[in-house]
């Protein structure tokens, strides 16, 4: 049965007695032919959490896996923490949490987790919860974990802005309508622009309308990118401190 399945198709072999059904999510799919199951922000990923760097594959491989000999020129980051899962089984969102806290860092971390709180997928109650299995600088940042951010960039800016203490405000009504990312202040909006939503030329012109609206009723607006908060922090924060330095007593 399961080489006529094979043969037209309804099974894909991935190792030795491992099969996988059409649609299978190729992550799990590489794990598995690895030795294990996927683990960190790949977990997170198949989870449908925003991960900061989803370069390569994590693969949980527990305290007794082996990696097979198939696969053993790749890429893939192995996990040796944990017991080795059932087969089957993948772990859940509170359990590959604390994976990425001590692999990718602090940042990685607060990006998913904001993730998993903004798409309900966790709850309050368990982000304390983990704040055992948590590198001790990983742990601070837990009472900053909000269940609004829009996106994994929102995120990683609301962190890095935070050590500077400023009066921020997350998702604050627009004067145009809808919610801004960010307010400083009174009058400061920060828009976190994603190339998804904002790449667009028409989208553009929203935007550029929406800032000049804001601007009609005394506000001023600035905008970033991922590549810019990813790759450029240090521009996108001397530019929001000058502003703030340079502004009225409103901002600050």
């Amino acid at each position: 049965m399961i080489a006529s399945a094979v043969a037209t198709g309804d099974l894909h072999r991935v190792h030795r007695g491992v099969f996988a059904r059409p649609g299978t999510h190729p992550l799990l799919i590489a794990a598995a032919r690895h030795g294990g199951s996927p683990a960190c922000v790949t977990a997170a990923s198949i989870r449908g959490l925003w991960v900061l760097d989803p370069a390569g594959v994590h693969v949980l491989m527990g305290t007794d896996g082996h990696v097979l000999r198939s696969h053993l020129d790749c890429t893939c980051v192995e996990h040796w923490d944990g017991p080795r899962l059932e087969r089957g089984r993948m772990l859940n969102i509170a359990e590959c949490l604390p994976q990425i806290a001590h692999c990718q860092g602090a940042e990685a971390f607060f990006v998913s987790l904001e993730s998993a709180l903004a798409l309900h997928r966790l709850h309050p109650s368990q982000v304390m919860a983990m704040a055992a299995a948590l590198p001790p600088a990983v742990r601070r940042i837990l009472p900053l974990a909000r269940t609004d951010s829009g996106s994994g960039t929102e995120s990683l800016f609301f962190l890095r802005m935070r050590r500077h203490r400023l009066p921020m405000t997350s998702q604050p009504a627009h004067p145009a309508g809808g919610r801004s990312d960010f307010r400083i202040g009174e009058r400061l909006l920060i828009e976190i622009d994603s190339e998804a939503h904002h790449g667009g030329t028409v989208q553009r012109r929203r935007d550029l309308e929406r800032d000049a609206a804001a601007a009609l009723c005394g506000f001023e607006t600035l905008r970033f990118d991922y590549a810019q908060v990813r790759g450029d922090w240090d521009m996108v924060e001397q530019v929001v401190l000058a502003k703030v330095a340079a502004g009225d007593h409103r901002w600050r």
